[in-house]
């Protein structure tokens, strides 16, 4: 199969493509995605086979508008308050499935994940197609999230039939997904969307009443079965990913230059890299959480182009708006 490079040019075409139960790769602000049409199941089945994702996965449904959103799932009050909040944006809604979405997207469950994506053209190209896209991020299965139409590309290139190059993603980490069950909100994956942020919106208190770590089990079996990215190995490139959380848990380290580079913004991180051995230009480097989570995943394609097959990765400081960023690094390197 030839994949085709689109651009918003070309949205009659996505549309087409989309609306014909094509696989095509859309551009969202947290990263990019696998996107098909919710509604029917062989459409839905295509994502699964070319992602070599486990069927008990489900997947999150984009749509256009809390009405749209309403068409695939039970919206209640609470939805409607944290949708108005938050979307378009990085907050997927864990809602009771109404039978118009495929029942391979919600993995057999009673519950379907829902996001308004914060990237215009992908709203607009729901919008045009007038039906929901389930779209997890474009890779294979387990690995990491592309965040550029380039890194998309080269995970499923001759497996879908185009990429709609949208830019580089604004944010570079998935959703936090969050359901809301008897009045009380759990965060089955962290994000840039924190539980404060949320507590604020429904004017309810916060029930993480003491400080938790992002390696820490957030959710029982089953709440997690209905949440992408918790069950299953993810975010890990072919590379061994070591999480670094203190300049001495690396100072004993023998570090090969051919073989290892780090991420950090720890500026003693990156002396005592070079001080064991490791070279400059295996050092990606950046001064805030923010800048360091947008890079996160393209640092790991981009190690891997350069042959790199250990990567140490700093752990940043724990923090509500770390939580996400520090359950991504944790996955990836196996210690969740």
């Amino acid at each position: 199969m030839q994949t085709h490079i689109l651009t918003a040019d070309d949205i009659d075409r996505v549309v087409a493509l989309l609306k014909n139960g094509e696989l095509v790769i859309v551009p969202t602000e947290t990263v990019y995605g696998l996107g098909v049409r919710c509604d029917r199941e062989e459409a839905v089945d295509r994502i699964f086979r070319v992602k070599g994702r486990p069927q008990d996965n489900p997947l999150i449904v984009h749509v256009s508008s809390i009405d749209m959103a309403d068409r695939y799932a039970y919206v209640d009050e609470f939805a409607e308050r944290l949708f108005t909040r938050f979307a378009p944006g990085p907050l997927s809604l864990v809602l009771p499935a109404r039978d118009t979405v495929a029942v391979n997207v919600r993995a057999g469950l009673p519950t379907v994940a829902i996001r308004i994506p914060g990237h215009p053209l992908t709203r607009r190209i729901i919008e045009q197609a007038d039906v929901g896209l389930a779209a997890p991020s474009a890779n294979q299965s387990g690995r990491p999230s592309p965040t550029t139409a380039s890194s998309a590309l080269s995970e499923m290139k001759g497996r879908v039939s185009a990429v709609l190059d949208g830019g580089p993603c604004e944010l570079g980490i998935e959703s936090t997904v969050l359901v809301v069950e008897q009045r009380i909100p759990r965060i089955l994956r962290p994000g840039r969307v924190t539980m404060e942020e949320i507590c604020d919106c429904l004017s309810c208190p916060n029930p993480l009443y003491r400080k938790q770590s992002a390696a820490e089990t957030l959710t029982s079996v089953n709440e997690a079965a209905a949440s992408p990215g918790t069950r299953h190995v993810h975010y890990r490139p072919d590379a061994e990913v070591i999480a670094v959380e203190s300049v001495s848990s690396i100072r004993s380290v023998r570090v090969d230059s051919k073989r290892d580079c780090m991420f950090c913004m720890n500026a003693k991180l990156a002396a005592v890299f070079r001080l064991r051995g490791g070279d400059q230009a295996g050092l990606r480097y950046a001064t805030d959480v923010q800048t360091y989570e947008f890079n996160l995943y393209e640092w790991f394609f981009e190690a891997e182009r350069s042959g790199y097959t250990r990567i140490f990765v700093e752990l940043p400081p724990e923090s509500p708006t770390t939580q996400g960023l520090r359950d991504r690094i944790f996955r990836a390197s196996g210690s969740v």
